[in-house]
């Protein structure tokens, strides 16, 4: 079952399944080496609170705005987080996003075009200038594609029933709940991966843009051997960490 929950998850991180419901740590390693609304409301029975967002490009918007202020607690708040079991899964894809929004900005800063191997993955300032250009492609379940200029994966949203659109972090699992604790540990590590390059960019730890892109896969690939050698910190607990006093 380590294994087949590994396959998973490197799956999804592999895909990142969108540009990023998650933006992604895939999309990042691919380019390495080289809704209806339901007729509650469309009846007009349910409305989405104040302030949020009711179509998929607002909703990109806000992803960006929280993007770019680092800020985690805004990021998590445009998700649609189907359950309370899904909440750390929704923190740890925040946290990702944020690290690997950072990691790209600062390759840029420092290596500028030559490191667009690393920065046309995680979602990059000069993706919210397409924003009001990007094309849109929902279906009748309620969920939303939505593909920026330049792009040919999406980024996912969801239309809930009371009409707002946030972003789809379901698939993040693979439909398997059970897969939740494990899949937002490694998402964690990843962030923390990318945390640590970013960096190291910053104590001028590689010399070029190729030096930068070699020590990225190094680092994603050790995640991913922890993750299919059972490495604990990907593993949830499956018994208290002391047991009780007899």
């Amino acid at each position: 079952m380590v294994l087949q929950g590994s396959a998973q998850i490197l799956n999804a991180i592999r895909g990142f399944e969108s540009r990023f419901p998650l933006y992604s740590l895939g999309l990042m390693l691919s380019h390495l080496p080289s809704v209806v609304v339901r007729v509650a409301v469309v009846m007009g029975l349910l409305s989405a609170p104040a302030g949020a967002p009711t179509d998929p490009k607002s909703a990109m918007k806000e992803v960006m705005d929280a993007l770019a202020a680092g800020d985690a607690a805004r990021l998590v708040a445009v998700m649609q987080i189907d359950s309370p079991e899904q909440r750390p899964l929704a923190d740890a894809i925040a946290e990702l996003l944020i690290a690997g929004r950072r990691l790209a900005d600062a390759a840029t800063e420092k290596f500028g075009p030559a490191a667009a191997g690393i920065t046309h993955g995680p979602i990059a300032a000069r993706d919210a200038d397409g924003i009001d250009q990007a094309r849109v492609e929902p279906d009748s379940s309620g969920r939303i594609d939505l593909y920026l200029p330049g792009q040919t994966l999406p980024v996912k949203f969801a239309r809930g029933d009371d009409g707002s659109v946030r972003l789809s972090i379901a698939h993040y699992h693979g439909g398997q709940p059970d897969q939740i604790v494990r899949q937002a540990a490694l998402l964690r590590l990843t962030a923390s991966a990318m945390s640590e390059v970013t960096f190291e960019i910053g104590q001028d730890r590689y010399a070029d843009a190729a030096s930068l892109e070699a020590a990225v896969r190094q680092k994603l690939n050790m995640v991913l051997i922890r993750s299919l050698s059972g490495d604990p910190a990907t593993k949830p607990a499956t018994a208290p960490a002391t047991q009780p006093s007899r």
